[in-house]
């Protein structure tokens, strides 16, 4: 799309681009609006469109009638031997030293001339698809500027100036009609794009969308839960939820305003969600029912396990907390439960 925005639609007659612009518009404010359902934004059509794909379709066969490919393809045989002749027309000028009227120009005569030979060929080449190996850096408009400069007889300037304006000009309805052309075909793909995303794709994208939001609001209440323990010692009791739900998406500004985002996440859930206190110290559930087709089941669990038996199987004596001045610093002494009992001592960073 950015690309037939960029190229394409400047080449379209000015009858037909205003029309193409406000269809592709319409175009692309349906692809934003697919864009935003991943985040679980509903499609809401305020412009009241119709159906995207049968725009690219009705723009696709405006552009088919023009037939650029057709077009694109006879300039480009045009060209092919409009460049062949002309390398060969400026390679057969640098031995006719007798058309420059002023006899100190005839080297920067024969320079331009290979130059000008050298540029054609390399257009020959490039029309081919061929690699291009040549060490001139000159461009053709430099190139021609250049004629101006070498006092050639009338005639035969005048001759020179006509085959280059003419293979310029061919050459830029070769490029009009290879940008119409990519626009055409970028159609083409396009209407492919869309019909697999809306039959395949886009229920998959919504559906996932669902259910990351779904994890997402059960982190945010099991991060609410887990401050209440953290502040409390323990979990709170099952008919503490609602509110510690709604708390959970309730942010308040540096301002002081307050804003709820229990209104963005509620949409992707069906049941729920609802809390399970398993044991009051060490564990507990929310979980609910996701929006999408299957009302899939969606849980966070948290269950702490206390591995100070483990920690202290380490140690064949300890730790000690020992702190000589307990303003400035202490020690945490243990020895290992290796053969020689290897004594082990932590400590913060000492400060003067």
């Amino acid at each position: 799309m950015q690309e037939f925005y960029g190229l394409t639609l400047s080449y379209l007659p000015e009858e037909m681009r205003g029309k193409v612009d406000s269809q592709l518009a319409k175009v692309m404010y349906c692809l934003r609006k697919y864009e935003a359902e991943v985040d679980l934004i509903p499609f809401e059509d305020t412009l009241k469109i119709e159906d995207p794909i049968s725009i690219v379709v009705d723009v696709y066969d405006k552009l088919d009638k023009m037939a650029p490919a057709e077009r694109e393809a006879t300039l480009r045989e045009t060209l092919l031997k409009r460049a062949t002749k002309l390398a060969t027309y400026f390679d057969s000028m640098q031995s006719m030293v007798d058309v420059v009227t002023d006899t100190t120009k005839l080297v920067d005569y024969r320079k331009n001339m290979e130059i000008l030979h050298t540029l054609f060929k390399r257009k020959w080449a490039e029309l081919m698809g061929k690699r291009v190996e040549d060490t001139i850096t000159i461009t053709l408009d430099e190139a021609t500027r250049n004629l101006d400069e070498l006092q050639l007889d009338s005639l035969l300037y005048m001759e020179m100036k006509t085959a280059i304006d003419s293979f310029r000009k061919t050459e830029a309805g070769y490029a009009k009609w290879g940008a119409i052309k990519k626009g055409w075909e970028g159609m083409q793909r396009l209407r492919l794009l869309l019909d697999q995303y809306r039959q395949d794709i886009r229920p998959m994208v919504y559906t996932s969308a669902i259910m990351a939001k779904a994890r997402l609001g059960l982190l945010r209440i099991k991060d609410k839960i887990e401050d209440h323990r953290r502040v409390n010692g323990r979990y709170p009791p099952e008919e503490m939820f609602d509110s510690l739900r709604r708390k959970a998406f309730i942010e308040i500004t540096m301002g002081g305003e307050v804003i709820d985002y229990w209104p963005e996440y509620s949409p992707a859930y069906a049941e729920g969600p609802y809390y399970e206190l398993i044991d009051t110290l060490t564990q507990f559930r929310v979980y609910a029912y996701a929006n999408d087709p299957a009302k899939s089941y969606v849980y966070c669990e948290v269950k702490l396990k206390n591995m100070w038996d483990k920690v202290v199987s380490t140690f064949f004596k300890g730790p000690i907390y020992e702190t000589p001045d307990s303003t400035k610093t202490y020690f945490l002494k243990a020895w290992a439960n290796d053969r020689g009992h290897t004594l082990v001592v932590a400590h913060p960073p000492t400060h003067k």
